[in-house]
């Protein structure tokens, strides 16, 4: 019984007991790949400059422009301005002409009135008239005829002469002659005499003119005019007409006026033709079109009345049609001010003048003419019409002549981005190539002395200057072809420039961001003005003269501290389940390089947080064909990477890391080439130990 009951007692100890620990456990190493990349050249050169050439070899080429040359440095056109002042001296009146004379019954009359009507001249005129038959007609003795008034109204009232001329003519229509004729006009007020005159014969049907000159007189509207004559008669003349007369016609004619009252009838007062010459250097222009610029006007007029005016340009077209300006001149006491503006854009200019014989220089007329009022005016040599036309900011959009032997200086910078991927390296380039090349757009030949092009690296301060062979001093530019419009076909000019004769290397080995230069551009280099108007030189606006730096590096260098750099993906699975392991690197290195290796650990922001090496590590470079100068094949290298527990885990949780690979060449005393085909991988694995539960 005893048996039995300690028996069950164990049963039921054995059966109370809890269940534990029921799966296996056991540790595992697991080799897992993490990271693969591969670097070619492309990772340190942009693709947009490298050049594979037919051996896989690579250049990198270089285009970029320093130097832009353009209109506004070759054809400036200065401001322009027309002045003209026509005063009254200048203003033309209208010839004053009056007309008087003594009629055949006015002799007969004054006879009667001398001598009684029994007077021998009177009965003989009288008596022949009566009786129609042909009459004697005795010798006439002196007759005077005093205070004849000849009215000049209808023109002044006043008018002072500086100059001008008086014309009396006498026309005989009498039947007999007229001797010792004598001829006075005098003012009617102040009775000063204007002019004497004395005709000694003037036979029938004869017409005779006597001109004298006035000077600083003054002459009134109302003039008397005082006639003595005689005739040594006549025999058997025909009397069948008592108004038959010896006629004096006064003609006042090309006076300048001092001061004057007088009633202008409608003229012109002014009528200019003459050129503008615009001094454009030792420049001959033909033609121009104007892009931009303005012409202004301002009439001023002092006179009582106002004025009209035309002022005009005939071959300054826009659309075929001329240049001009037509207004009203307010008259003095109103303003007497007349001003406009005109937007010369897009307007020809033909400077070739009216009979294409001269260049740089408009044709233009004035022309201004008064309306009568029938008013009296006053006027004196005071009163005067100005002009003052000016051509403003003219900027061409087309030219054609002769430009000149143009010298202009420049000095200048522009930035150029060559391999800014190696701005910490130090590089010793081989067999550089570089030309600068000169696009002309600009229809002008010229010589561009380089004197001086400089390489600069602000990074770390250093320079180096182009050495300019000298067949290339002055560099000489050919024009292009004028096609007629401003579409122009370039020419190109290069000069070439290596190392047999010049320094191309010294200017790229110090990897410059900027490019100095100081040069003189002359046009029409070497050659001599032409016959005027002959010039084929032509511009259009926006064209230049562009100047590339054209550069070919082949990448056959001495040099340090090249790098390349990636940020790859870390890709490591079930991180809870390691507990420990071993990083290994291996490296399959293309390139005729050392390189030393390191890689950081990146946070998600992509910052470095810490590094996977104490310090870089070395991977060899490829071995080198000595006949084909080529790599033979990728060197292998593997690096074990033994990290602190801490740091263990720091990778494991990590996503990103950058690899970063320093390129040095080996031995450094030689150039070593890069083919476009030189790569270099990375492959990161780890061995791990994970705990399998």
């Amino acid at each position: 019984m005893r048996s039995v009951l300690l028996i069950f007692l164990l049963i039921v100890v054995l059966f109370s007991c809890k269940k534990e620990n029921t799966k296996p456990a056991w540790d595992v190493d697991v080799v897992t790949p993490l990271v693969s990349t591969t670097m070619t050249i492309r990772d340190i050169v942009n693709d947009t400059v490298l050049q594979v050439n037919t051996d896989s070899s690579v250049s990198l080429v270089y285009k970029s422009s320093f130097y832009d040359f353009n209109l506004d440095e070759i054809l400036k056109v200065p401001d322009t301005t027309i002045e003209y002042t026509a005063k009254l001296s200048m203003l033309k009146i209208n010839d004053i002409i009056v007309e008087d004379g003594v009629s055949l019954g006015s002799i007969a009359m004054k006879d009667k009135e001398d001598n009684g009507p029994t007077g021998s001249v009177y009965l003989a005129i009288i008596n022949g008239l009566n009786n129609g038959q042909p009459t004697d007609i005795p010798a006439m003795p002196t007759q005077n005829y005093n205070d004849i008034t000849l009215d000049a109204t209808d023109y002044f009232e006043t008018i002072t002469v500086s100059e001008g001329f008086i014309d009396i003519t006498i026309d005989n229509e009498l039947p007999m002659p007229i001797t010792d004729l004598i001829f006075v006009i005098k003012n009617e007020i102040n009775q000063q005499v204007i002019v004497t005159d004395t005709f000694a014969v003037i036979n029938t049907g004869e017409t005779v003119t006597s001109q004298k000159a006035l000077s600083n007189i003054t002459i009134e509207g109302i003039l008397k005019g005082n006639i003595s004559l005689q005739s040594p008669g006549a025999n058997a003349v025909i009397i069948d007409d008592t108004a038959r007369a010896v006629t004096a016609t006064i003609n006042i004619h090309d006076i300048k006026i001092t001061s004057a009252l007088a009633k202008f009838p409608n003229q012109n007062i002014i009528e200019l033709n003459d050129k503008l010459k615009i001094d454009i250097d030792d420049k001959q222009i033909n033609e121009l079109t104007v892009k931009n610029g303005s012409v202004t006007i301002e009439v001023h007029n002092t006179l009582p009345e106002e004025i009209n005016f035309e002022y005009r340009m005939p071959k300054v077209l826009k659309n075929n049609q001329p240049l001009v300006f037509i207004g009203v001149v307010p008259a003095a006491q109103n303003g007497g001010v007349y001003s406009d503006i005109i937007d010369l854009s897009e307007y020809e200019m033909d400077m070739r003048g009216a009979n294409n014989d001269t260049v740089n220089t408009l044709d233009y007329t004035l022309s201004a003419s008064i309306d009568s009022t029938g008013n009296l005016i006053p006027l004196s040599l005071n009163d005067s019409i100005y002009l003052l036309s000016s051509f403003s900011e003219l900027t061409p959009s087309y030219a054609e002549g002769w430009f000149g032997n143009e010298l202009v200086s420049e000095t200048g910078e522009s930035d150029i981005d060559i391999l800014p991927e190696l701005e910490n390296a130090s590089v010793n380039f081989d067999d550089v190539k570089l030309s600068i090349s000169i696009e002309n757009k600009v229809g002008v030949m010229a010589g561009i002395q380089f004197n001086n092009i400089k390489a600069i690296n602000t990074h770390n301060n250093s320079e180096a200057s182009l050495q300019i062979p000298s067949n290339y001093s002055p560099f000489i530019i050919e024009k292009p072809v004028n096609s007629g419009s401003s579409i122009i076909i370039p020419t190109y000019n290069e000069m070439l420039l290596n190392e047999s004769n010049s320094n191309p290397s010294d200017l790229i080995n110090i990897l410059p961001n900027k490019i100095s230069y100081n040069l003189d551009f002359k046009t029409n280099y070497g050659l001599i003005a032409p016959a005027v108007g002959a010039g084929t030189d032509f511009i259009y606006s926006e064209t230049t003269v562009k100047a590339d730096l054209n550069i070919e590096i082949p990448l056959s260098f001495v040099a340090s501290n090249i790098v390349l750099t990636d940020t790859v993906d870390l890709n490591i699975d079930n991180i809870a389940e390691i507990e420990s392991g071993i990083f290994y690197m291996f490296s399959y290195n293309g390139f005729p390089l050392d390189a030393n290796i390191q890689m950081y650990l990146l946070d998600d922001n992509l910052v470095i947080t810490d590094s996977m090496f104490v310090e870089t590590n070395l991977v060899y470079a490829a071995s080198v064909d000595d006949n084909t100068g080529r790599v033979e094949g990728a060197m292998r290298t593997s690096l074990r990477i033994d990290l602190p527990s801490k740091k263990f885990f720091k990778v494991l949780n990590t996503d990103k890391v950058k690899i970063v690979t320093s390129f040095d060449t080996k031995p450094n005393s030689e150039h070593v080439k890069i083919y476009s085909d030189y790569e270099i991988k990375f492959k990161l694995t780890g061995d791990f130990t994970y705990k399998i539960r």
